[in-house]
């Protein structure tokens, strides 16, 4: 599998007909357009891959298309997070795909040691795990889940396979959990106060912030994308600095609706805004600069003024999942050298 990457003077070319990580918005937003659905943001361009073996367990093989789709929203997050795509980019793709293979290498290695004991898994827990990637990853954007689909090469069918066969996993992980000794009352409210708030809907998060819209094309001609990503770079560093007020970069720099207001949006939900956007804002803390981030036209500095998480679940209806939580914690160390004996007697080969 390879990702064309590209230097920043191509990016006006690729962005054309790209939506905004705030929408689909153009160099001047109104309010409204904050609602308004996402498209696809910027995705690897470039000669079309046939399919190939990413690698190989026991003589199964693990596809390139399957690591693609994995590997899709990170690198459209990564390539938001670093406009010109240096080291720090690369270096966290490596790890990401490296991570993404070897838990694929690790999935077939659990099938291959229970493939003669079987598992059924009904076809609604299939739905349920589906709606939970399409929620989690993709904001609770179905549409936007299909195109990475197609964009990887991976049919609807197959995804469907391969969530099942991921699910079938879990499933016989569970085995190698202590189930003799259930998890005490006060083992079960500690996991959930560490852990509720993944079980909440992400998709209803709310946020506020304040952002810098710098166009990819200034107005004249020298004001290349190279430029402005300049010009963008060094707003943030005098916000840093102290020697600029966000507000007051807004009202000089920003090209947006919000600009005279000192750049500030009004508080808007997660599932309005780009999983790639999202993803990095909702992790920034608050008052922190981030960016500048790449926009289809042009670059973002952010500043999030406050996050509001949506609920978690109520412990009655998640219980059980956290009542496995604990249980998997207890053989951590357990399950890890199960693995490598699996690791040990397979024959493990890997081509990308």
């Amino acid at each position: 599998m390879h990702f064309l990457i590209f230097p920043i003077v191509f990016w006006s070319a690729i962005l054309i007909g790209s939506a905004s990580l705030v929408h689909a918005q153009s160099a001047s937003p109104t309010p409204s357009q904050q609602t308004q659905q996402a498209a696809k943001p910027p995705l690897p361009k470039g000669p079309i891959v046939v399919n190939r073996i990413a690698a190989t367990v026991n003589g199964r093989p693990i596809t390139s298309n399957e690591v693609s789709f994995r590997l899709m929203p990170i690198f459209v997050q990564l390539a938001t997070q670093y406009p010109r795509q240096g080291s720090e980019f690369q270096r966290q793709l490596t790890i990401a795909k490296k991570a993404i293979i070897n838990e694929l290498i690790e999935r077939e290695l659990v099938l291959s040691d229970f493939k003669s004991k079987g598992a059924y898994i009904k076809e609604s827990i299939i739905d349920q795990e589906i709606a939970r990637i399409i929620r989690e990853t993709y904001n609770g954007n179905r549409d936007r889940f299909m195109e990475y689909l197609r964009d990887s090469g991976m049919t609807i069918r197959k995804f469907r396979e391969t969530t099942r066969r991921n699910v079938t996993v879990m499933a016989m992980r569970s085995t190698k959990y202590d189930q003799h000794i259930p998890p005490t009352p006060d083992e079960i409210n500690k996991e959930y106060q560490e852990s509720k708030l993944k079980f909440r809907d992400i998709t209803k998060d709310r946020i506020q912030f304040k952002k810098i819209f710098i166009p990819i094309h200034g107005e004249d001609a020298e004001s290349t994308p190279e430029v402005q990503l300049e010009l963008a770079e060094l707003v943030k560093e005098e916000i840093e600095k102290g020697n600029l007020s966000f507000e007051e970069a807004a009202k000089r720099y920003s090209k947006d609706a919000m600009a005279a207001q000192g750049g500030k949006w009004q508080e808007i939900e997660r599932s309005s805004l780009s999983p790639e956007f999202a993803a990095i804002i909702f992790e920034a803390p608050e008052q922190k600069i981030v960016g500048p981030l790449i926009e289809p036209n042009g670059f973002t500095i952010v500043c999030v003024l406050n996050k509001k998480l949506a609920s978690p679940p109520p412990l009655s209806k998640i219980k059980d999942a956290i009542d496995a939580q604990v249980r998997s914690k207890r053989s951590v160390e357990r399950y890890k050298q199960w693995i490598e004996r699996l690791r040990s007697k397979a024959i493990i080969k890997t081509y990308i």
